[in-house]
């Protein structure tokens, strides 16, 4: 799957920021790539005392961040 690829190389920087773009080519790989991103984000999820924001950003692209504003 493209997306563990994409992650690990392009955006496991970002995970410690609360944030990560993630993106799949199929939508058999959006499930599992969410909840691998959720991990990731995590730490900075219990760090802040906030919550996980996805965001559809467009077709197979997706936004995973710690946000305060989510109850």
């Amino acid at each position: 799957m493209s997306f563990k690829k994409t992650l690990s190389i392009n955006n496991a920087h970002l995970a410690s920021s609360g944030m990560l773009k993630v993106t799949v080519a199929r939508a058999s790989e959006v499930d599992e790539a969410l909840a691998t991103a959720f991990a990731y984000v995590q730490p900075a999820v219990t760090e802040r005392r906030s919550d996980i924001l996805i965001t559809r950003t467009g077709a197979g692209d997706y936004d995973v961040r710690a946000d305060l504003a989510v109850p």
